[in-house]
Order: structure tokens, then sequence, then C-alpha cells
């Protein structure tokens, strides 16, 4: 009797074994499948911006001026009242808002937009969740490799390619 006892004690103590495995690695797909979704819309985001961004150019033949230097600190910023305005000059016509990065938070950084532009070309940037997933959507920043810790994605004219 003690033995069968034992042998279901043990069967109990595998079968909750596989459920904590089994939720685990729901649990780490769900986080890596978000992380994703998030990075995609991201790309989606800045290509929304530069379709504005040249659409503005083609019917008044500069681009909005922003001349902070790309970081969260000094930059327009997704984060800022000059997005609020760059927004209105982009989109006057529209109806449509500047997205907002989708891991947006102000205080925490670094999931945000950051534009320049000097009137003649313009740069937009943003802090993939990991940047290796733009390889292959032409949107690495040559200024900002990807590396492992670190790395942005852009969008930007041929003369801002380097900022």
């Amino acid at each position: 009797m003690e033995t069968t006892s034992k042998k279901k004690l043990v069967i109990r103590i595998i079968l909750w074994f596989i459920v904590i495995v089994v939720v685990a690695g729901f649990t780490l797909e769900y986080v890596r499948t978000k992380k994703v979704a998030r990075d995609s819309i991201r790309i989606h985001n800045l290509k929304l911006v530069q379709y504005f961004l040249e659409d503005y150019f083609l019917e008044n033949q500069t681009f909005p001026v922003a001349e902070g230097a790309l970081t969260a600190e000094e930059g327009l910023t997704s984060c800022k009242i000059a997005w609020n305005e760059l927004n209105q000059t982009l989109t006057a016509n529209t109806g449509v808002l500047l997205p907002e990065d989708p891991g947006q938070n102000c205080t925490t950084k670094p999931y945000q937009y950051i534009y320049r532009s000097n009137g003649a070309d313009y740069k937009v940037i943003a802090t993939p969740e990991k940047c290796e997933w733009g390889t292959d959507k032409n949107i690495l920043d040559p200024a900002r490799p990807c590396t492992k810790e670190s790395g942005n994605w852009a969008v930007y004219s041929d003369g801002a390619q380097n900022w």
C-alpha cells in the first residue's frame, strides 16, 4: 500500500512539474510574441511618418525643421509637445495622427520616436526591443547599428543617413 501511495505522489509531482513547464513555455512565447508585435508596429509607424514627411516635402519643398540632437533629452520626440506641433503640420489635411511608440513611456524612455530635420533632410529614429528583427526591413540606422545591447531603426532622406 505504501508503494502505491508513493507512486501516486511521484506521478502527481511529475504532473505538476509538466503543468508548470507548459505554463512557463506559453508565458515566454506570449512575451516574445508581444515584443515582435510592438516591433512590427514600430516598423509600420516609421514608414507612416516617412510617408507624411515625403508628402509634406512634395507640397512645400522643405521638411519641418527640428534641429535638436537625435537623443531623447535634446531631440523632438513623440513625448514632447513639439511632436503635437509636427503632427498638426504634417497631417493637417488628413485627420490622421502621427503615431506614438507602442511601448512609449515618457518617464523611462527609450521607447519613443525622435525626429530631426534641417529643412532639406530628415531622420526619424526608433529604439526596437530586438534590433535584428528589422534587418530585412531596410530600416536599420547606419549611424546607430544593431549590437547585442542596443541599436536603432530609422527612416531618413539621403543627406541625413549619418546623423
